[in-house]
Formats: structure tokens, sequence, C-alpha cells
């Protein structure tokens, strides 16, 4: 294949994933397409052209886990299951439901706040 042409493919499956996709993904996204070309191909032709992959964002912690606050007990220990409906509400079960009606006696709410 012409030199232009592979350029112009791997430019547009790295448009196509928008920067994330190094030369193995590259390599691999092509190949589904029948074009079979060596990773190091890619690796040349990626730098050749100036494509660069993005680098994953990193994770921003939005809740600290990391204190010595009292928690409360969790008396569900992940057992969702209930014999009748009323028994056990989850957080957003919870707004529609109080909306609808009242808090059933013995009612065992859970959240995960």
């Amino acid at each position: 294949m012409e030199p232009e042409k592979l350029d112009n493919l791997v430019a547009q499956a790295f448009e196509i994933r928008k920067g994330r996709s190094g030369s193995v993904g590259l390599t691999l996204d092509l190949g589904g397409q029948g074009h079979t070309y060596n990773r190091k191909t890619m690796t040349a032709n990626m730098r050749r052209q100036g494509l660069v992959t993005k680098a994953a964002r990193k994770l921003k912690a939005t809740t600290d886990s990391d204190h010595h606050l009292p928690l409360a007990p969790s008396h569900l220990e992940q057992d969702f299951s209930a014999d009748s409906p009323g028994q056990k509400w989850v957080r957003d079960a919870l707004q529609t439901a109080l909306l609808r009606r009242r808090m059933p006696k013995g009612l065992i709410f859970h959240s995960d706040r």
C-alpha cells in the first residue's frame, strides 16, 4: 500500500478513537478492516505524523473514605432481597416512595452515604 494511503488510514483511525488509541489499538482496528500491519509499522507511522496518544485522565475522588468518623452499621449486608414489597428501600426508591406513601413500620432503609 502507498505510504500516503496508510497515513490516511492511521490518521482516520486515530481520530475516530479521539487520540486515545496507541499503535497496538490502531493495529487491531485496521486489522479488523482487513489492513494487516505490524505494530512497529504503526508506531513509526504515528511518530512520522506526530500523532501522540492522549494520556488517560486521573480519577478524581469525590468522597473521602479515609476518615475516622463513625460509620452506620449495615443491616442489609448486601442482601437486597425481600419477602414482600415495602420491606427494604434504597435511596433512589425512597425519594419516589415518600412522595406516594408513608414509610412502613419496621422499614430498613439503605444508603451508600
